[in-house]
């Protein structure tokens, strides 16, 4: 994963998004929702995340997009027990990591 996190800086600093938004885009939002991946993914790295900061600094931090991949590979790491945990319980496997990687992986193309 610190990899493909790694690329992502350098899509990153080449484009105007960012991967809290994109990954809540992908797994929680319009047509492409994936209750599994949202609940036991997104939702506690967004949690740790709105523990760690307060309103306005996510909003800084939406805007930046190379700190705001740093800062979601420390949630990830913070909940990764959390999120290893939910999907165990939601029948998924360990390989439920690398369905996410692909995904992420695809933001680099897009």
């Amino acid at each position: 994963m610190i990899v493909l996190i790694g690329g992502y800086f350098l899509y990153q600093s080449l484009g105007p998004a960012n991967l809290i938004e994109d990954i809540t885009g992908i797994y929680c939002e319009g047509d492409t929702v994936d209750e599994v991946k949202c609940e036991c993914f997104v939702k506690p790295i967004i949690l740790d995340l709105e523990t760690r900061f307060n309103p306005q600094q996510l909003i800084d931090l939406k805007n930046n997009p190379i700190r705001s991949a740093e800062e979601f590979i420390t949630s990830y790491n913070n909940k990764k027990d959390v999120i290893n945990k939910c999907f165990k319980s939601k029948g998924e496997s360990d390989n439920i990591a690398d369905s996410i990687f692909e995904d992420i992986k695809s933001l680099f193309t897009k």
